[in-house]
C-alpha cells in the first residue's frame, strides 16, 4: 500500500510542478527508470532519493520520507508494494 500512497503522491506533485519523469531524475540526479518505477508504484525511494527529492521541492524531508514509508517499521530499499 506505502507504494501506491507514494505513487499517487509523487504523480499529483510531477503534475502540479508541471515536470516530467525525465526532468525529476535528470535534477535529482537518479535513472529515469527508478523514477518511472516510483510513479508507477512498482518500487518506493532510498532514503537518501527521498531528502534529495524533499531538497529539490523544497519540501520537509520528514513528509516525503513519512510517504515512502520510512518511519517505525522502514522499507527495504526499492521493496516492491
Amino acid at each position: 500500500m506505502t507504494a501506491k500512497r507514494f505513487s499517487r503522491w509523487l504523480e499529483e506533485e510531477l503534475g502540479r510542478r508541471r515536470l516530467r519523469v525525465r526532468q525529476l531524475a535528470a535534477n535529482l540526479d537518479v535513472n529515469y527508470s527508478s523514477v518511472g518505477n516510483w510513479v508507477r508504484g512498482q518500487r518506493l525511494p532510498s532514503e537518501e532519493n527521498c531528502i534529495k527529492m524533499a531538497n529539490y521541492f523544497q519540501m520537509d524531508p520528514a513528509r516525503i520520507l513519512e510517504l515512502a514509508g520510512y518511519g517505525a517499521e522502514r522499507p527495504t530499499e526499492g521493496a516492491k508494494p
